[in-house]
């Protein structure tokens, strides 16, 4: 792309920009660019170029289009607590919003489940690119990252208020009726997780102090599995910093 004016997102102004694309990633900016023979070049002609925009709430994919209860994966309303989903199990990579979406300038969105549940489950962050398998996993902003690369970070959508008393109390007549009940929920649930990991960090430092008695027959002298769980996993793993929290509250 050439002759752009470029906002750099931080307040900064370049104009008659030049753009090179290498692989569908941006490979260099400046002015007056020598780029390789043979290059596809769009003229800009003085348009404006921004960096792309990250939507962090979006249920495009689980909440697809055409909109029909066949397409509809917002949210698992049959308990409120449900840190255990992973919005990934029903992300629609064919969902026509995504390129609808990505026309307007949205280049990467975080998938979340709705606000129905305490806890709706875990959240991802996608790149709004077709894959070139039929893979949703080829779209997350984490694939392909080795350790080398920093910290994978997972994301997490919890909410409270109006929206669970109301679907659950109102509609189900189930427990939360009430805000009081919901706060409720949401104590039991971390006190399950907190006794999770208290369970793994027990287990890790008998382990340590066998280690130090025994380097060569540690394995032999620890009779108990390690302590998993995957109704805590998540909720464990975000009490552990590993997680992000996105919580919605309705008054």
């Amino acid at each position: 792309m050439v002759n752009a004016t470029l906002w750099d997102g931080t307040g900064g102004e370049l104009l008659n920009a030049d753009i090179l694309f290498l692989e569908g990633l941006i490979s260099e900016i400046g002015v007056n660019l020598n780029y390789p023979e043979g290059v596809d070049v769009v003229e800009a002609e003085g348009r404006i170029v921004t960096p792309g925009i990250v939507d962090m709430h979006s249920h495009m994919g689980l909440d697809s289009w055409p909109e029909t209860r066949g397409t509809d994966d917002t949210n698992e309303g049959t308990n409120p607590v449900t840190p255990q989903l992973k919005s990934l199990d029903g992300f629609n990579i064919n969902d026509l919003a995504i390129q609808i979406v990505n026309s307007g300038g949205v280049t990467a969105s975080l998938i979340l489940p709705g606000s129905a549940n305490l806890m709706g489950g875990e959240a991802y962050a996608v790149k709004l690119r077709t894959p070139k398998s039929n893979s949703a996993m080829e779209m997350l902003l984490n694939y392909g990252m080795n350790k080398s690369d920093g910290k994978q970070w997972r994301w997490m959508k919890m909410a409270c208020g109006e929206n669970i008393k109301n679907y659950y109390g109102r509609r189900l007549k189930v427990m939360p009726v009430s805000r009081l009940g919901e706060g409720w929920l949401f104590r039991e649930r971390f006190q399950a997780a907190k006794k999770y990991n208290t369970a793994q960090d027990d287990w890790c430092l008998k382990a340590k102090k066998i280690s130090k008695k025994s380097k060569k027959n540690a394995h032999l002298l620890i009779n108990e599995i390690f302590p998993e769980d995957n109704l805590q996993e998540s909720l464990g793993a975000l009490l552990r910093g590993d997680v992000l929290l996105q919580n919605h509250c309705y008054e």
